[in-house]
């Protein structure tokens, strides 16, 4: 599968503020800062164990939240859907910024 060009939002009415992107557009504070993104839903393991790093962790600007999923079929995503809901409302809550996934 190739890589997205680039991060792109959600077209649901009201949902404008949740982005989808890979490793390069989580990488890019310009592009992320450009479209609003203030909030981080990483969805990997962490990088020691090779996942993508939280790249702007030091900016105070970015909030991050990982959930430590592999990307594989087998991995199970119920242990992770609380934590994600809890993330996705808060940052739905201050309605100050976009959260890239």
């Amino acid at each position: 599968i190739p890589m997205a060009l680039k991060m792109a939002h959600l077209l649901e009415p009201g949902m404008e503020w949740l982005w989808i992107g890979n490793r390069k557009d989580a990488s890019s504070a310009e592009a992320l800062k450009a479209n609003g993104v203030k909030y981080v839903l990483n969805c990997t393991i962490p990088p020691e164990q090779g996942g993508v790093r939280n790249y702007h962790d030091e900016d105070p600007y970015f909030t991050y939240c990982r959930l430590p999923l592999k990307d594989n079929a087998q991995q199970s995503l119920e242990s992770s859907m609380e934590p994600a809901w809890a993330f996705l409302d808060q940052v739905r809550e201050k309605n100050d910024g976009g959260v890239l996934i």
